[in-house]
Order: C-alpha cells, then sequence, then structure tokens
C-alpha cells in the first residue's frame, strides 16, 4: 500500500533538480570567470610585450622631431631599439646599459658629415656600436659590446673589457692611447675577437690579454712598444696580423699563456719580433718574423715551420 501518491513527490523531485542545475551552472561560470581572471594577470601586457617592432630613435640637436642628445634618446630606447645619430660633435659620457644598437647615419649632403663622442663610452649591456668617432676610452663592464667600423682615439686605453665581459671588435681604427697605453685591454675572465683593425700609436701594448681568451686576425698593429702581450694564462689566437715598428718585442707571451700564434708578419722591432719568457708557452707555427725570436728557458713553446730571418735561440730547458 502507497503511504503518499507520486504526485506528492513531484513537486519536490523537480524543486531538487532545478536546484541541483543551478547550482552546477553556476559553479561552472564562477570557475570560468576566475580561470579568466587568472590568465590575464599571467599575461599582463607591459610596454615590451605590446611592442611588435623595434623603434629607431634619431638624435639631431635642433631639429624637429628628433631628440637633442644621446643620452635622452637612450633613456627611453627599449631593448632591440636603434640610435641613429646625425652629424654633429656630441659632448656626453655615453652609459649604455641596454641591449640596444647605436649607429653613425652619416648626411651625404654635408660636408663634414662627422659623428663624434666626447667623453667616451661606458657599455654595461648586450650593446652594438657601428660607425662611430670616440674621444676617449669604451669602457666594457658586462655583457657583450660589438664594436664596429669606429674609430677611437686619445683616451687612457682604446678599450678596456672588465672582468667577464665579452668584446667583438671589427674593421676599426684604434690610436693614440697615451696615459694607460693599451689599444685594447682585456681584463681577467674576459673574451673577444678582434678583427681586421687598425691600432697604432698607443704607450704600451697595442693588444694586452691578462689572464683572458683573445683571438685577434687580420689586424695591423704598429709604432707601439709591444704588440701583442698576452700574460696571466691567457689563451686564444694571434694569426694573421701585421706588426711593425715596435719598439721592443712584436708578440710577447709570459706566464704560462698558450695561444695560437700563427702566419703573422712582424718587422722592425726594436729588439725580438717575438719573446717567450717566464713559462710562456703556445704554438708557433707559419710566421714570418723579420729579425729574431727568443725563447727563454722554462718555455713549453712548440716551434713549426715559421721564417726567421735573424737569430733564433731556444734555451735549453735544465
Amino acid at each position: 500500500m502507497a503511504l503518499f501518491p507520486y504526485s506528492f513527490f513531484t513537486p519536490v523531485l523537480t524543486t531538487s533538480i532545478a536546484s541541483r542545475s543551478f547550482f552546477f551552472s553556476f559553479f561552472s561560470y564562477t570557475t570560468f570567470v576566475v580561470l579568466q581572471w587568472a590568465c590575464l594577470l599571467l599575461k599582463k601586457p607591459n610596454a615590451e610585450s605590446i611592442r611588435m617592432e623595434a623603434v629607431t630613435h634619431v638624435v639631431n640637436p635642433g631639429a624637429e622631431g628628433a631628440y637633442n642628445s644621446i643620452t635622452e634618446a637612450i633613456n627611453v630606447a627599449s631593448v632591440g631599439d636603434t640610435v641613429a645619430l646625425k652629424p654633429g660633435l656630441y659632448e656626453e659620457l655615453l652609459k649604455v646599459f641596454k641591449d640596444i644598437t647605436i649607429v653613425a647615419e652619416p648626411d651625404e649632403s654635408l660636408a663634414e658629415s662627422e659623428i663624434v663622442i666626447t667623453n667616451g663610452v661606458v657599455i654595461g649591456a648586450n650593446a652594438t656600436m657601428k660607425g662611430l668617432q670616440v674621444r676617449g676610452r669604451i669602457d666594457v663592464r658586462k655583457g657583450h659590446a660589438v664594436v664596429e667600423d669606429c674609430e677611437i682615439q686619445h683616451g687612457s686605453d682604446g678599450i678596456r673589457v672588465g672582468e667577464g665581459a665579452k668584446l667583438t671588435v671589427r674593421r676599426s681604427r684604434i690610436h693614440h692611447c697615451e696615459s694607460g697605453g693599451d689599444g685594447i685591454y682585456f681584463s681577467s675572465g674576459s673574451s673577444g675577437e678582434v678583427e681586421d683593425c687598425d691600432i697604432y700609436e698607443c704607450r704600451v701594448n697595442g693588444v694586452h690579454a691578462n689572464n683572458a681568451t683573445v683571438s685577434a686576425v687580420r689586424n695591423r698593429v704598429r709604432d707601439v712598444l709591444f704588440g701583442f702581450y698576452f700574460r696571466g694564462q691567457s689563451g686564444g689566437a694571434i694569426e694573421r696580423n701585421s706588426i711593425e715598428h715596435v719598439k721592443k718585442f712584436g708578440i710577447y707571451v709570459v706566464e704560462n699563456s698558450d695561444p695560437v700564434v700563427q702566419a703573422n708578419m712582424v718587422r722592425e722591432c726594436g729588439m725580438h719580433c717575438a719573446f717567450v719568457s717566464q713559462g710562456g708557452r703556445g704554438i708557433w707555427t707559419e710566421n714570418h718574423f723579420d729579425g729574431s725570436m727568443h725563447v727563454r728557458e722554462g718555455c713549453d713553446a712548440k716551434l713549426g715551420a715559421n721564417q726567421v730571418t735573424g737569430q733564433l735561440d731556444v734555451d735549453p730547458n735544465t
């Protein structure tokens, strides 16, 4: 016998099902909204993500729509941007701590189309410089600096590469480094490539590597005290360079430094074209030394087929 008719349960069941449907609908909608907000927060756009293309910032003092100083343009630039310099004399110390490119933008209509930076450059990022004249030193403190088709002159050193930093310099002239006296100085733990450069009139060294890894290829080094000076366990390569008019040693390797020295032309040196001392090493082959070479006692220099027109002295190891 039925205690309650079926019709008694019908409203209850209907209400229960409707409530349950509402609950699940509300829960699904709430979950959807929460997930949407989470995605928006995780993908919150910033200035870098909104910009789709790199921007070129033109520096041309006094011109409409251009920046009046390089520093001003650098301050507004973002990673990947280019700062283009119109001809002029820029009396600034540049501080480049962004991954940007600074380039010369010559004006062919002008008789004088030089772009000159007068107070040196400090680099602390992966920055590139092209086609500029710099009076003063380029100081690479961090990152990887690329210097191409530039002229660097009248600094204490031409370019100084700090600990852990990297330099790539190509097709550039570096000269008249008169107080510190190095065309390019690589500090302990630094590295770099020097290619197709003209380095001259430096008080001490053309290229100086101190516990660094340096590849120097197809450069002309002249009118210095020492052409290439590798010390403090430096390594790398000295290849196909022209070294001349050197007051003491064309290539000087000491203190367990072990570069590959190959196919260089060295002449008109005041003392030796090549001098290996104080435990210096290296693989020496296919060089033309128009003068003498001296390997001191205790130096494990591996000599290949070199042409030495003067005296070749290799002290016996005892």
